[in-house]
């Protein structure tokens, strides 16, 4: 159950589950949020959980992982005020998270609530601001700013119905696409990233990850696309990868991490991953079919010092420039 501590008295007692099934385009096991309610509209909070590991991140969350609630979040609330009816598939184009919490190597005691605020700015466009919340201290753990598309579903089927410009008849494997049932937590594995490959002389690293159908649970069904809060996620673990590789004694924080959208991978296309460092620990990661940009991720790393964080003391952050 939701802690209702940072709500008013009114706002604890207004809010109702909130069904969006026939709302919006992603369902289970993508939006894994729990207790969803709304508090009044466009408004909702609900419970957030933590299904993958953080990697070297010293956090209770990857931050890709603390994207992908939030976003979900967010479009949960805009279809409370949505004038339209039917289902809508809120397609987030731009995106800038914060992890506000500090460094740590300690799991999480307690839940995490999520709250988002959200507004349409045209029939087709809307945006939503996001927190993560510890539901015991109240401190906010990370915070989010998104904006969306707007596509009726039929519209979202006419598009991705629409041949793409590369082959995604068959998987790689020549083997017919098909969706099959996943296991409870599919998006708690690690995302299967291929080929890593560090270039010394740039330190740019790349990895390619082939799309298949059992990477897109609950993300527009009948239509596997690859969900860009995971593709961010994949560029979040190619810089893992690459502090592993350049700092193996140190865990980082992200510091401001921004997002832009291009376009859809499909099951059977094949995203390639590079991440490239630019100035003051800030890596340029761009996410790409054969013939498209799908994604890309502008993302400030803080190194830790992991013998700090045992410690009585408050830890040291490095930013490492």
């Amino acid at each position: 159950m939701i802690a209702y501590e940072s709500l008013s008295d009114h706002e604890a007692a207004s809010a109702v589950p909130l069904d969006v099934e026939d709302l919006v385009c992603v369902s289970r096991p993508y939006l894994a949020l729990e207790d969803l309610r709304r508090i009044a509209p466009g408004r909702v909070i609900a419970t957030v959980p933590i299904e993958s590991d953080p990697g070297r991140q010293a956090a209770v969350m990857g931050v890709g992982e603390a994207g992908r609630h939030l976003a979900i979040l967010g479009l949960c609330a805009a279809s409370t005020i949505n004038r339209r009816p039917g289902r809508f598939a809120y397609l987030a184009r731009g995106a800038r998270v914060e992890w506000l919490a500090g460094p740590t190597l300690a799991p999480q005691e307690g839940p995490l609530i999520g709250h988002a605020k959200a507004a349409f700015t045209t029939s087709r466009k809307a945006t939503a601001d996001a927190r993560l919340t510890d539901a015991f201290s109240g401190e906010i753990v990370a915070r989010m700013s998104v904006c969306y598309d707007v596509l009726p579903h039929r519209l979202l089927t006419r598009l991705l119905d629409a041949p793409s410009s590369e082959d995604t008849s068959t998987s790689p494997e020549g083997i017919p696409l098909r969706e099959t049932t996943p296991s409870a937590r599919p998006y708690g594995k690690p995302i299967p990233l291929e080929r890593f490959r560090l270039e010394p002389a740039t330190g740019t690293v790349s990895a390619e990850l082939p799309v298949t159908a059992a990477l897109c649970p609950g993300h527009f069904d009948g239509h596997p696309v690859l969900p860009v809060a995971i593709a961010a996620t994949a560029m979040t673990t190619l810089v893992d990868q690459a502090v592993a590789e350049l700092y193996p004694h140190a865990r980082w924080l992200a510091g401001p991490l921004t997002l832009q959208a291009d376009g859809f991978a499909r099951a059977g296309e094949t995203v390639t991953f590079t991440a490239t460092p630019t100035r003051g620990m800030t890596y340029r990661c761009v996410a790409r079919t054969k013939s498209r940009t799908v994604a890309s991720v502008d993302i400030q790393l803080i190194l830790v010092d992991p013998v700090t964080l045992d410690q009585s003391v408050p830890p040291v952050v490095t930013a490492v420039r």
